[in-house]
């Protein structure tokens, strides 16, 4: 996908022309050749599907007076695209974003947006694999974390070499563990292969923290 300055000679552009597809992403006007989704159905894609529809039908039925208490405080969240650009999120797109990862540690949907910042996050975090195909991340914690919300941690590889960054497409989600955890770990990697992680603090109501990562060749 290409980021475009003034699409068509306009200054903005949608839809299909020929084989190219002019549309709006996070601020940006960008174009990708028309191609026919595969529609991947992994289990775990197939699960947050699921808790998306879920949790945008649930928003059709809060009030008026919740959908404005969102919105406040979508108001305040900025998000840069690629290109730089600032926005702030709507009002549906925190409640999905909250929701969706509430759901999916195993909570409810919640129609009221939270009224309190996260209580912990990972100040950083150190890794280390002394059992054969294991990966243990030993996060620094400020604040005070609570065992009712959860740390969050992903994986990325196996890399033959470390010399390389992973991105973020290559990430995979691996678990959620207490957060009040003092590790979190995953099993069954190939020995002698290097494997990127990340780990962030998650609230029970769906407020994430910022992502710590790191590299680690596993025994």
């Amino acid at each position: 996908m290409a980021i475009v300055n003034t699409p068509l000679l306009s200054e903005d552009a949608r839809n299909k022309l020929g084989s190219l597809v002019f549309m709006g992403w996070r601020g940006a006007n960008t174009v990708r050749i028309h191609s026919i989704p595969t529609q991947p159905r992994t289990v775990r894609q197939v699960k947050i599907r699921a808790e998306l529809s879920a949790v945008m039908e649930y928003f059709k039925n809060i009030t008026a007076t919740q959908k404005a208490s969102w919105q406040s405080l979508a108001s305040l969240k900025k998000v840069r695209n690629m290109v730089g650009k600032v926005y702030a999120l709507t009002a549906a797109n925190l409640y999905a974003a909250y929701n969706i990862l509430a759901v999916d540690m195993g909570g409810s949907i919640s129609a009221n947006p939270p009224t309190a910042a996260p209580a912990a996050a990972v100040a950083s975090a150190t890794s280390a694999s002394a059992t054969a195909g294991a990966l243990t991340v030993t996060p620094t914690m400020s604040g005070t974390p609570s065992a009712s919300d959860f740390l969050d941690l992903w994986i990325a590889g196996p890399f033959q070499s470390g010399r390389r960054n992973a991105t973020h497409s290559e990430y995979r989600h691996n678990k959620y563990v207490a957060g009040n955890s003092t590790t979190v770990g995953t099993t069954g990697l190939t020995s002698g292969n290097f494997y990127w992680w990340k780990v962030r603090y998650i609230s029970a109501a769906g407020q994430p923290t910022a992502y710590q990562e790191g590299q680690q060749q596993i025994t």
